[in-house]
């Protein structure tokens, strides 16, 4: 075991605030970076044959050793891609039959240059526009030979822009692609929207080129100029889950508001609403029915970014769920600035979890318990973005399997055990102090990996595994004093009451 261990201390966490902290893993659970040699790696999935497959967010794919932490280019769409802020490639999946028909399917944003200039003869990669609004989309390719052929390329949703997925801010765009177990393709998309009301009207900042100019331009029609309560509308697709065939970019007819008429109708499409920015979601092992016929994929947990006051855990286990944002955001907070009443939610379903208020908080038979009860036992703890997770399905860490693992962007992993009510009960912190984007379970067996980006140094791939002695990390306590006054202003650093809590020694930096 390296007893040898490092304390790094970010600056300006330090300059802006006098902090202790101390944290241990879950037993058994080990921690350790695979590679650093990413740029912004914003997900990552594997192959039934245990090939682990990464994707960066400016458009690029990478086949990757998981023990090394190697990589081969696979597929590169940087050209295409809208690279900017929450917007880049942000979504992948491999089809149920990757193995034998090689469908890699791409979830990005489009620049908006390349969107509307890429045929012409006046086009310049270099005219990028980092303000103007642009559509999402669902494009497959085909692994051939073990090199993705060019000419497979088929855009599923966003083919015509003008039925395409609205991205009008530079936040809360598109997320996941997920695989039911009835082989529909379920896709995650955030309000884009900034959380103002009444929306944005003439004379407002920014008005011209998002809203006149997307309007103009066929990228919403007038009457989604509604800001958040997009995610209440259904003929937006913004603040959704849609449900569609991986093939045509259809709803299916199981959809709660599909249209016989228009099976590519927005209402056609969704399958949940209500929801801010759903960037990450997983299907619960062992849930959902095989047949498509039977509008049942399977029991989601998606992870909801919130605003300024809540983060979630939903559970989605039938279509048509309403999960109240704008008006409603955790267990029982509703926002007074949202209060048109065209789009009140009726019936708004309540979060599994909460947390960045005073108390992490589960809804248990209908009632919120806070974190360290004997309802919902843990330590308190907080968080800025609940990213979302996944279920442990093996033995590989004894004792965890069929639980739940779910991380915060700001930063940290934690196990939430949920009962047969799909009700949580228990927390057991796995990590801290690390900023996960996306998980993953190696098939082979049963260990996690998952991509840790923090700018501007960040750029991980890391492991998490079963050591029954894993090498903790070390209880840091560090102040500086003083900490405010004039410049230039002499600062001292104190961490010596650092332990590491296995006795061995440490290395300050």
């Amino acid at each position: 075991m390296n007893l040898r261990k490092s304390i790094k201390f970010n600056f300006f966490l330090l300059f802006n605030f006098i902090f202790y902290y101390s944290f241990s893993q879950a037993p058994g659970f080990a921690d350790e970076v695979v590679s650093d040699q990413f740029t912004i790696p914003t997900g990552l999935t594997f192959d039934k044959s245990g090939q682990l497959y990464v994707w960066e967010k400016a458009g690029k794919v990478f086949k990757v050793n998981k023990k090394t932490g190697d990589k081969t280019l696979l597929l590169d769409i940087s050209e295409e891609v809208y690279d900017y802020l929450d917007h880049g490639l942000n979504g992948l999946a491999l089809d149920p039959d990757f193995l034998s028909n090689g469908f890699i399917y791409v979830l990005y944003t489009v620049d908006h240059n390349y969107l509307f200039n890429k045929n012409l003869p006046t086009y310049d990669i270099s005219q990028n526009d980092k303000l103007s609004a642009t559509i999402a989309r669902l494009t497959r390719y085909t692994l051939r030979n073990k090199t993705i052929d060019q000419q497979s390329r088929k855009v599923i949703i966003g083919e015509d822009f003008r039925n395409a997925i609205p991205i009008l801010m530079d936040n809360h765009g598109i997320g996941s692609l997920v695989f039911g177990k009835d082989g529909s393709l379920m896709v995650s998309v955030g309000d884009g929207a900034v959380a103002k009301d009444p929306p944005f009207h003439s004379g407002d900042v920014n008005y011209s080129i998002l809203v006149e100019q997307p309007i103009a331009e066929g990228i919403i029609s007038a009457d989604q100029n509604i800001g958040p309560y997009r995610s209440q509308y259904l003929n937006s697709l913004n603040g959704k889950i849609l449900r569609i065939n991986p093939e045509t970019g259809e709803g299916y007819s199981g959809n709660p508001f599909f249209d016989s008429g228009n099976p590519d109708a927005t209402r056609s499409r969704i399958w949940a609403y209500g929801l801010r920015n759903p960037f990450r979601f997983s299907f619960k092992p062992g849930s959902g029915e095989s047949d498509p016929a039977k509008a049942n994929p399977g029991l989601m947990f998606v992870g909801d970014v919130g605003w300024a006051s809540r983060e979630e855990i939903n559970i989605i286990d039938k279509g048509g769920m309403n999960f109240g944002w704008p008006v409603y955001e955790g267990v029982g907070l509703q926002h007074a600035l949202f209060n048109d009443p065209k789009y009140f939610p009726e019936n708004a379903i309540k979060p599994a979890v909460e947390w960045r208020g005073q108390f992490a908080q589960s809804m248990i038979n209908g009632e919120p318990y806070n974190i360290g009860s004997p309802q919902f036992k843990g330590d308190n703890f907080f968080g800025s973005a609940s990213i979302g997770g996944l279920w442990l399905s093996t033995d590989h860490f004894p004792g965890y399997k069929n639980t739940y693992m779910h991380g915060d962007y700001e930063g940290w992993i934690r196990i939430f055990h949920f009962d047969i009510r799909n009700e949580a009960y228990k927390v057991d912190m796995v990590n801290e102090n690390v900023h996960p984007t996306c998980f993953a379970e190696d098939p082979t067996d049963g260990s996690i990996y998952y991509t840790n980006y923090f700018y501007p140094s960040i750029n991980e791939l890391r492991h998490i595994f079963y050591d029954k002695n894993p090498n903790k990390p070390p209880v840091i306590s560090a102040f500086i004093e003083p900490y405010f006054g004039v410049s230039p202003l002499q600062v001292f650093f104190n961490a010596s009451d650092s332990k590491d809590p296995e006795g061995g020694s440490l290395k300050f930096e």
